[in-house]
């Protein structure tokens, strides 16, 4: 995926300087005090979680389990949970690859800000509701799991996906901002489709690997794919058809 995206992104390099978003103390302080604070309470939340015990996990039965989620007990692989981190991992390397665009780089502060922001609001409010609901993982339920991973305190942390979480929230970062730093480029589609299509084989991983249900994945695909959007969204600088924008390239092509 960043091969692919790295590419694109250097056709487009040479970019004019422009403003794509703004910043005030108003809008970006309760952000980054808002998302670093979720982080704080959910790490003290996640320090009180307390394992499950041998005799709890004896008495469970997946059939307890909806029928949507339930296939997911079955599930138990190593290398799925492996290859869903190389790719969340990919996947949050990515906007940095738009930093090789000197469109990007003039807007490097925002949009740094921007990201740091994505990031603390969507895994702080995953680790906050994972703490509260303390949602027993698939693999619990399957025998043939070693007990000693299902004794762990992350065994109680499967609602929401924080996986999916941050591999939606980083793929829809990085595929808002480059929409909105390329809008005439004719890869946004299939920055678009790629971005998606590799967030979507993190959740579709954790789910085989047997550590997150269906619906798991699903809510934090959601959360993330929102907060992506949502904080670009929240920053972009609005023009209207007739912006000053159109004067500043023409003031460009007059000398030639």
């Amino acid at each position: 995926m960043i091969l692919i995206l790295g590419v694109t992104i250097c056709q487009f390099g040479r970019a004019d300087a422009q403003t794509i978003y703004t910043s005030s103390w108003g809008k970006d302080a309760p952000l980054t005090i808002g998302g670093l604070s979720a982080l704080g309470v959910g790490f003290y939340l996640e320090s009180k979680i307390e394992p499950l015990k041998p005799a709890e996990i004896a008495k469970l039965n997946r059939a307890e389990v909806n029928s949507l989620d339930r296939f997911a007990t079955h599930q138990w692989s190593p290398k799925a949970a492996k290859a869903s981190d190389w790719i969340r991992n990919a996947n949050l390397l990515a906007p940095f690859l738009l930093l090789s665009s000197e469109r990007v780089q003039n807007n490097a502060g925002r949009f740094m800000l921007m990201y740091l922001e994505t990031l603390a609001l969507s895994n702080g409010a995953s680790l906050v509701i994972k703490s509260l609901v303390k949602r027993k993982r698939p693999f619990v339920y399957n025998e043939n799991v070693p007990m000693e991973e299902k004794l762990k305190i992350y065994a109680r942390k499967s609602f929401y996906s924080g996986h999916a979480t941050m591999g939606f929230v980083s793929a829809t970062f990085f595929a808002r901002t480059y929409q909105d730093f390329f809008p005439d480029s004719d890869w946004r589609a299939a920055v678009w489709g790629i971005s998606m299509g590799s967030a979507g084989a993190v959740a579709l991983l954790r789910v085989f690997a047997g550590k997150h249900y269906f619906s798991d994945v699903i809510a934090g695909g959601v959360v993330g794919a929102l907060i992506g959007y949502g904080i670009p969204e929240m920053h972009e600088r609005k023009f209207n058809k007739n912006n000053d924008d159109s004067a500043f390239v023409l003031s460009f092509q007059i000398p030639l």
